[in-house]
């Protein structure tokens, strides 16, 4: 088995006969960065260009055909970058529930030995803590900058009537585009009876919210978190 390097296809496993060594792992990847690629809505030929940024060579268009349809294999640098591009982790695109070939045998699933559950809960354990403990910082600084804006355009909502003209349109369009979305994931058949107008304002978007936090329509209250806190009502679950 050599492995040999062109600009066309970046690193690429050779069998002593010549034949690119491909398993049906590579295949369930390649189909896994399809289905993640267009739920991005990014095209073949945009991805490409984006990993071959992070990557330094290869990823044409013709590359990312090949790694699609499993006939080409991804490096582990590469399956990094991919992730990257598409916001999402190895994981993702690797973790399986069924048997798959390695090349020379099979394993039953690939989804605790990606995901680190099974195999290391205590490192699994701490490194979800500090994602979420991460993103807890990221929520507070968020709705910090939140809060001055939206006083800022309540205020101005409320002295210049074109602001709040405009404000609400705004909340219109965005109510209109989340009746839309509504409706397209039941494709063509709604459930009988469904009202995709209510079903859309008792489950509002951010942009819909901040128009009514904007006009007061509905003031949009503290983050929970924040409320305990203030409150000193924050217990133990145990």
């Amino acid at each position: 088995m050599v492995w040999l390097y062109s600009d066309y296809a970046r690193w690429c496993c050779l069998c002593d006969d010549g034949v690119v060594k491909v398993t049906t792992l590579d295949a369930h990847i390649g189909r896994r960065i399809a289905e993640v690629r267009d739920l991005r809505g990014i095209s073949q030929e945009d991805f490409g260009n984006q990993v071959r940024e992070l990557v330094g060579a290869g990823w044409s268009r013709q590359v990312v055909w090949q790694v699609e349809k499993g006939k080409k294999p991804v490096s582990a640098s590469d399956l990094v970058a991919v992730a990257h591009v598409l916001s999402c982790t190895v994981a993702d695109i690797t973790s399986t529930t069924v048997a798959v070939s390695l090349g020379g045998g099979t394993v039953p699933r690939t989804d605790a030995i990606v995901g680190g559950e099974e195999a290391m809960p205590e490192a699994e354990g701490m490194a979800r803590f500090r994602d979420a403990a991460d993103a807890l910082a990221d929520v507070r600084h968020a709705w910090e900058r939140y809060a001055h804006l939206i006083d800022v355009a309540r205020r101005r909502v409320a002295e210049v009537p074109a602001v709040e003209r405009q404000v609400r349109r705004y909340g219109e369009k965005a109510l209109q585009e989340a009746v839309r979305q509504m409706r397209d994931s039941f494709g063509f058949r709604p459930p009988e009876g469904f009202d995709a107008e209510a079903a859309a304002k008792a489950n509002p978007t951010p942009a819909m919210l901040a128009a009514m936090d904007a006009t007061e329509a509905y003031p949009v209250p503290d983050n929970g978190w924040q409320q305990r806190l203030k409150s000193g009502r924050v217990r133990s679950r145990r």
